[in-house]
């Protein structure tokens, strides 16, 4: 936009003019072309002048800074590749603008060339200066040497245009910090899984992205690695928990790197959203178990009577099984309730999950009917014997609603290796046992 002054009621004030449309310029190849913002900070007219001409070319752009303030604001916007910045405006302005644009936005790429007196300039940059600026010009501008300066400049701005470029690309996020904390780089991916602009999170601490519990330690846990080289995180994976900016939480696999040198300290963290994973999990958790229990439902449990009897036939340790159905359940649910069945089904499941070693297998098949798989048996008495220990679990008064209810089990057994090696024959064998057993007290 133009700015053109006109009268009007005796006071001055300021018209914006619209900038006719110009077409994007493009290179031999017809490829459009995105100029390289180049941002000038002198009071200088000649020298502009100057750097405009030697930017002369359709991917270069000069554009005026009106202060320190402006220049760093373009550059935390991304319109600032390179900055000029002359002794013109003060004898400490290329150092203060420096470091503003490092120190404060952590801006490292953004590359800055000063001009003025290189002497005066090399004094006040002293040893701790160093890396602050990436070149010094001699005032008054030689033409030669600018030229020369813009396009050596030219270079490190296309590398760093492909680095983003690569970065940006990547499905995780990337995130790059120094000892302090503060982020140097954050790539689309960050944006898009934090919900955190590059501009809201460049020169910010990185505790913005931790939960607080997180956040509290996160400062003397890079301490002691900055002091020691030991660390939980740097240089391995590690789950944890992000925060994103709405507030809610998501679990991530964070793995950390130490990219520093010897003149500064960096770290880049690289973070993949484990949420799919937990979802995937999740869902496959569910089509396995049963919902009002948490036991492994029918699938699981003919997947589970399948491996057995494989490593069964390949010599591992024999197994039984036991086909429980619940006795009393029924009056319990006409006189009480669907609600009230279905607790005492969770304390059923409950005891006997109790009521077996780790080792062994608890599911419900549906409605009142479970079935044990318990390994390292394969005769019947001490088939029996686990059977008898899961009655006396369940068979304990359930106390539900205000009321003490009782159930029993009826079981039937069948032994891998004895009465067959299939899982579907041992699984109809012991039920059939089952209901014979049931019948027979009857």
């Amino acid at each position: 936009m133009k700015l053109a002054m006109a009268e009007g009621a005796g006071t001055a004030h300021r018209v914006h003019m619209p900038r006719p449309e110009v077409p994007a310029p493009r290179d031999p190849a017809g490829r459009a072309v995105v100029p390289f913002n180049v941002v000038v900070l002198s009071r200088d007219r000649t020298t502009f002048a100057a750097i405009d001409e030697a930017c002369a070319g359709p991917d270069l752009r000069a554009t005026a800074a009106v202060s320190i303030e402006d220049a760093c604001g373009q550059a935390k916007r991304g319109e600032a590749d390179l900055a000029f910045v002359d002794q013109s405006i003060s004898a400490e302005a290329p150092i203060e603008l420096a470091r503003r644009l490092r120190h404060m936005h952590c801006l490292d790429w953004t590359q800055i060339v000063a001009i003025g007196d290189r002497i005066d300039l090399q004094s006040r940059l002293g040893a701790d200066g160093i890396g602050l600026i990436d070149a010094l010009l001699a005032a008054p501008l030689d033409r030669d040497e600018l030229i020369a300066q813009t396009r050596a400049t030219r270079r490190l701005m296309a590398l760093r245009r492909a680095y983003r470029s690569t970065l940006d690309r990547v499905s995780e996020a990337a995130i790059v910090i120094d000892e302090r904390g503060r982020v140097h780089e954050w790539n689309a991916a960050a944006q898009r899984l934090f919900q955190w602009g590059a501009g809201d999170m460049l020169g910010q601490s990185i505790k913005r992205l931790m939960p607080q519990e997180i956040a509290a330690v996160h400062d003397e846990y890079v301490g002691r690695y900055l002091r020691t080289g030991q660390g939980r995180v740097i240089g391995a994976g590690r789950i944890e928990i992000g925060l994103r900016r709405d507030g809610s939480r998501f679990p991530m696999q964070l793995t950390v790197s130490d990219v520093g040198d010897s003149g500064r300290v960096r770290f880049i963290g690289v973070v993949r959203d484990l949420t799919p994973d937990h979802e995937r999990a999740e869902l496959q958790h569910r089509a396995a178990h049963d919902a009002l229990t948490a036991l492994p439902n029918r699938a699981y449990a003919l997947e589970e009577l399948r491996c057995r009897c494989e490593r069964s036939t390949r010599g591992a340790a024999v197994f039984a099984i036991a086909y429980l159905d619940l006795d009393h359940f029924k009056p319990i649910n006409d006189n009480f309730g669907h609600q009230v069945g279905d607790d005492v089904l969770k304390v059923v499941a409950r005891r006997l999950r109790n009521a077996l070693g780790e080792q062994d297998f608890v599911a419900r098949l549906g409605g009142d009917e479970f079935l044990l798989v318990v390994d390292g048996i394969d005769d019947r008495p001490r088939a029996l014997r686990v059977v008898e220990r899961a009655r006396a679990a369940t068979t304990q008064p359930i106390a539900v609603d205000g009321h003490s209810l009782r159930v029993g089990i009826t079981a039937g057994i069948a032994i891998w290796g004895v009465d067959g090696k299939e899982p579907e024959a041992l699984l109809q064998l012991a039920d059939r046992a089952m209901y014979r057993a049931k019948n027979g007290r009857r």
